[in-house]
């Protein structure tokens, strides 16, 4: 105890003690040798408590690297490791073109370099230095264009198969405030990690479950692993948990290299060193590269980098490729050594700057140029080719499920039901909008046409059923808003290959129209009990009315899925309504007097069909002055067969184009 508390009186210079000095019991920490500065001191305390012979699940002050470069957690060799990953990229440049002849603005100038497996690399540099241009084109999320070749282990990335040995955690996150921490980690290790080949669903769930918790431990969340994600209405977790959970997520995908942008951006000194320490126990414990763009980290987190990448801007420069601890040999051996005390990340960001005080950043350009360039453009070009991103995947095990997604269609579309019905279930309005607002419009409705079910077939009937027909139009187009922000979480997620488009259609149609046909299941059943109309007669109505809401459920959400927000859906989709529900619906106008262009539309509006339907069946119930109102609008029985072609139609048509839409429209665009 009195050793780990006198690290603070030790320059950052001293090289770490040896393994001996640091043993309790039969409890052992084996420090890096490629880590000189010595760790935060409240971790090594919880080191040093760990030796009353307690048996603790191992987290970051217990990580291991012994001479083999294998990562260990006492002395017990890790469960599981990925598929090593080494990645290169070489001329890797970036441009933006400019409108009328001007000549393109240059972002990143070509640029070479090397990561290996198992390093955590910082890539830094001020603003405009082309970090996160970097990033995105290393972790194939670029959609612009860009000049260079990135290679992964040796070989040309597969745009099928990189995002299943990859993930990438962006510096905003999606994901629903009325999910929990433990939910989060569930999802995506049950969608990223298939069941080996003669593995039992329970032994696949053990195994999962396990790695889920030790994460949890490593990150420091397991304590509100029951806890909401929250939002800006939702009381949840603190930004900074809300981070760690965005980077656990995508660790728990059990990925070969993790992309991270601006990981600790918004985090508070100590927030960060806890990402970062997770990070690199990930790193060493399962091998996985881990390369994250960030901002100026204090000297604690600092020393948990293997490498830097270190940029600078006008226009993005390379002004270092190599170790993280002998950054600062190298920047003495060009004539700006380290000023004793001073944070080395704090002065090379100086340096690197344009305009700063202590702007050297010309100078350093031909310095990397001259001394570090050709050497890491030998490396890079002689590399030899490693495990291919098939063999990765299945492990060198032919029989392991091979392709874009790691889990078949059933599974992906259990797990996105599961969720959104949890989801939803949890959030406190659903109950009224089900049963409290349908009961309340039906009453008011119901009292309005009271009794007229029992009278004689007249122009109430008939308007009632216009009523009808417009409310199954309209009552869907209030969920093209929550559809809309659900299609922003689902194209991060697609993107990582989770899970299909369609999967995510077919689970979210399921759940929305169950819950506003059940909405208006109640609310029409309360109007018919109080219009009186027979059994028959309302069984009728309402599997009529439910089934034209499907034809204006498809519409809606068809046309969210090509509208960039809620306000554009709402300006396409009103036009549409007002044509086929509100102007051809048989009684404002008539398809008989109409033009014959407009009759062309009536042939194609479901809500006209569907009242014609209605309408003749309850007045062929009725006396003989039913024939005088179905001439007046022209309404002519045995129709019904043609309704239910034309909205099965409607429903085929628009739910492909909302496929289509999901697919390739609003897609995220870097």
């Amino acid at each position: 105890l009195a050793w780990a508390q006198s690290l603070n009186s030790r320059p950052v210079s001293q090289s770490r003690p040896s393994d001996q000095d640091i043993q309790h019991s039969e409890f052992r920490v084996h420090l890096p040798d490629c880590n000189p500065p010595s760790p935060s001191p409240h971790l090594l305390m919880t080191v040093a408590e760990k030796g009353q012979g307690h048996e603790e699940k191992p987290t970051s002050e217990a990580l291991l690297k012994d001479g083999d470069g294998r990562a260990k957690t006492g002395e017990n060799t890790l469960k599981w490791k990925c598929a090593p990953a080494n990645l290169t990229f070489k001329d890797v440049a970036f441009e933006v073109k400019s409108w009328w002849g001007k000549p393109p603005k240059q972002v990143l100038t070509p640029c070479c370099g090397e990561f290996r497996a198992g390093d955590v690399v910082a890539i830094m540099g001020p603003s405009g230095s082309g970090k996160t241009t970097l990033l995105d084109i290393l972790a194939m999320k670029k959609t612009s264009v860009y000049s260079g070749e990135v290679l992964l282990n040796g070989r040309p990335r597969d745009r099928k198969l990189f995002p299943r040995v990859t993930a990438y955690s962006g510096h905003e996150d999606c994901m629903p405030a009325h999910w929990k921490v433990k939910e989060v980690l569930d999802f995506t290790a049950l969608l990223k990690t298939p069941a080996s080949v003669g593995q039992s669903s329970s032994e696949r769930y053990a195994a999962i479950s396990a790695r889920i918790e030790h994460i949890l431990d490593v990150f420091g969340l397991a304590d509100i692993s029951s806890s909401f994600l929250g939002s800006a209405q939702v009381r949840g977790i603190s930004y900074g948990q809300r981070r760690r959970v965005s980077l656990a997520r995508a660790v728990v995908a059990q990925a070969s290299i993790l992309f991270g942008d601006e990981v600790t951006s918004g985090l508070s000194a100590t927030d960060a060193e806890v990402v970062i320490t997770a990070l690199r126990v990930i790193a060493k414990e399962q091998g996985v590269m881990m390369v994250l763009n960030i901002h100026q980290p204090r000297p604690e987190v600092v020393q948990l980098f293997d490498t830097l990448v270190l940029l600078t801007s006008n226009p993005g420069r390379m002004i270092y490729h190599g170790s993280m601890p002998d950054s600062a040999k190298y920047f003495k051996s060009v004539g700006h050594a380290v000023p004793r005390g001073l944070n080395t990340t704090d002065f090379y960001l100086d340096l690197v700057t344009p305009g700063s005080e202590l702007d050297a950043s010309e100078k350093l350009v031909r310095a990397f140029d001259e001394k570090l360039k050709p050497e890491l453009r030998r490396r890079v070009e002689s590399l030899e080719k490693g495990l291919s991103q098939a063999e990765m995947i299945t492990k060198g095990n032919p029989r392991e499920r091979f392709g874009a997604y790691a889990v078949p269609f059933r599974t992906q579309a259990w797990l996105l039901f599961k969720r959104k019905v949890l989801v939803t279930y949890r959030k406190p309005g659903w109950f009224h909008y089900c049963f409290t607002m349908p009961i309340v419009q039906g009453c008011l409705v119901g009292l309005v046409w009271e009794g007229v079910g029992a009278k004689s077939f007249d122009m109430a009937v008939i308007m009632l059923m216009v009523v009808h027909c417009v409310e199954m139009t309209l009552v869907s187009m209030d969920i093209q808003t929550g559809i809309i922000e659900e299609r922003w979480c689902m194209k991060e997620e697609t993107s990582e290959r989770m899970y299909t488009e369609g999967a995510h259609m077919l689970t979210s149609t399921v759940v929305v129209l169950f819950l506003t046909c059940v909405h208006e299941f109640v609310c029409l059943y309360i109007i018919a009990y109080f219009a009186e109309f027979t059994p028959w007669q309302t069984y009728r109505i309402i599997g009529w009315s439910l089934y034209l809401l499907t034809s204006s459920d498809a519409l809606f959400q068809c046309v969210a899925a090509f509208a960039h927000d809620g306000d554009m859906a709402r300006k396409m989709v009103m036009p549409i309504v007002a044509l086929f529900s509100l102007v051809c619906n048989g009684v404002i106008t008539q398809k008989a007097t109409a033009r014959p262009f407009v009759q062309t539309i009536y042939n194609f509006s479901p809500p006209f069909w569907v009242f014609q339907v209605l309408t003749t069946r309850i007045a062929k119930d009725k006396d003989a002055m039913t024939h005088h109102y179905l001439s007046m609008f022209r309404l002519k029985i045995g129709h019904d067969n043609y309704a239910l072609k034309l909205i099965a139609g409607w429903n085929v048509v628009f739910r492909s184009l909302q496929l289509v839409g999901l697919k390739y429209f609003n897609n995220i665009e870097k």
